[in-house]
């Protein structure tokens, strides 16, 4: 039985007037367990053997009845899913809901975007279209959040690490979008994170509530005139949502957004003054405690900077080098100082030449390779990408060559084609080969490598 704090019980007693008894005993249930699906990457059915039943709030994503492991099931190394807390799957509705037209000009940025469940939601309903910015202030956090972004494939993402500050300070820069899943006290994690209970308490509560405030301080002047502020957290307390909602919509002139929610989803509004947000409740759904908010600018302006590149354009022979590799139709190519080469779409491209030098980006488009004198070395991103047509030859592999290949134990192939080689599994690439005939090398980075025991 999950051991609740006496000061939580008694806030949530009076916070859900008689309900109380019905949320405890859904917290001594197991966490649920859910999935995203990569819409781009459709095909065979994935985790055919483990029941499942369809989201209502995201009807490309899929709660689990049992939990597999994923770290041996080649499609989640291919980034065909992602492991996601499906309450927070609510940002595709809600995106849909505020964004009807066009996509292929909006500006948005994830603020808090590891481990890149949200980001990869906003990468969904932009289709490949617009771009995006996916921010993580702790450095550790970095990687991570690259990983994820490549296994989805498109091009339109940088990734940048910085406090929110950094974008206070960027006044050449406006966004049509900002998502905040500020970090939190955590209260709606207790079931799923033991260590959150163990490190809850009435004054990190207040800290946090203090933080967000920060956070929302910072980010506010970075909307463009009717952009949309969504705010989210992990936790039920009023000082850390609607409270902050209310305190964001005074202090910086935002509008109250309110949002169509099926009343058979099991989502509650919460309602304070001209506030208004949805709440998640674990007795109420299938997923873990969450929050959700919008709020709109009534001012701002679009102060983009006429842009200098600073990513330099392939030079004649090094195009010619490319084209080899991928049809460059449709496409912006930038290299750079190191010769790495990136793939972006129009608005990107755009975008990594402005901030580059004011934000930290770590990482940004797809990258195709660097070049050495006269050749490609291809990087593991080209592989997952789906938003390149990529020329090289592919050999597709079991699920038993598949694990074997992502040990790196995978020792030849069947196959009398030579030279670089893209693996992969139900059609979805996994990464490169060099075939040598006798024996391959193996270029899955080594971070990417299975070391789980075959359960």
């Amino acid at each position: 039985m999950v051991e609740i704090p006496q000061s939580f019980k008694d806030r949530m007693d009076k916070q859900l007037e008689g309900r109380a008894e019905a949320f405890y005993q859904s917290l001594d249930l197991p966490a649920s367990t859910a999935i995203r699906l990569n819409k781009a990457k459709e095909g065979s059915e994935v985790l055919s053997d483990v029941d499942k039943s369809v989201i209502p709030w995201s009807h490309h994503a899929l709660q689990l009845k049992s939990r597999p492991s994923f770290t041996l099931d080649p499609d989640f190394h291919a980034g065909r899913y992602y492991v996601q807390e499906s309450s927070s799957m609510v940002l595709y509705h809600v995106l849909t809901q505020l964004f009807k037209n066009d996509k292929a000009e909006l500006k948005m940025l994830d603020l808090c975007g590891a481990p890149g469940g949200k980001s990869t939601t906003i990468l969904d309903f932009l289709g490949g279209e617009g771009s995006l910015i996916t921010n993580e202030v702790i450095q550790n956090r970095v990687r991570p959040l690259i990983d994820n972004i490549m296994k989805w494939g498109y091009n339109n993402t940088i990734v940048t690490n910085n406090d929110p500050s950094a974008f206070a300070r960027f006044h050449g820069l406006k966004f049509d979008c900002i998502v905040v899943d500020a970090p939190c006290s955590g209260e709606g994690m207790f079931r799923k994170d033991p260590k959150a209970i163990s490190e809850w308490s009435e004054e990190h509560v207040h800290h946090c509530a203090v933080r967000q405030r920060r956070i929302l301080q910072d980010i506010s002047q970075s909307l463009k005139e009717n952009g949309y502020l969504i705010y989210s957290t992990c936790t039920y307390n009023e000082a850390e949502n609607i409270d902050n909602v209310a305190w964001a919509a005074q202090e910086f002139d935002l509008d109250h957004i309110t949002i169509e929610m099926d009343s058979n989803w099991g989502i509650e509004t919460i309602k304070k003054g001209d506030a208004v947000g949805y709440q998640f409740y674990p007795h109420n759904v299938s997923g873990e405690g969450f929050f959700i908010a919008i709020l709109k600018s009534k001012t701002g302006s679009d102060d983009y900077q006429k842009v200098i590149p600073k990513l330099r354009s392939p030079e004649r022979s090094e195009m010619t080098i490319i084209e080899d590799w991928i049809d460059t139709d449709n496409i912006q190519i930038g290299i750079a100082n190191n010769n790495d080469v990136y793939v972006y779409n129009d608005p990107t491209f755009e975008l990594i030449n402005l901030v580059i030098g004011d934000l930290k980006v770590r990482y940004s488009g797809v990258k195709l390779g660097t070049i050495n004198k006269s050749i490609i070395i291809p990087d593991h991103a080209l592989a997952l990408s789906h938003t390149l047509n990529i020329k090289s030859n592919r050999v597709e592999l079991s699920k038993e060559d598949a694990i074997t290949f992502l040990r790196k134990d995978l020792a030849k192939i069947d196959s009398d084609k030579r030279g670089w080689i893209l693996l992969t599994y139900n059609g979805f690439g996994l990464g490169w080969i060099k075939n040598l005939g006798n024996r391959i090398n193996n270029y899955l980075p080594n971070e990417w490598r299975i070391r789980m025991a075959s359960s």
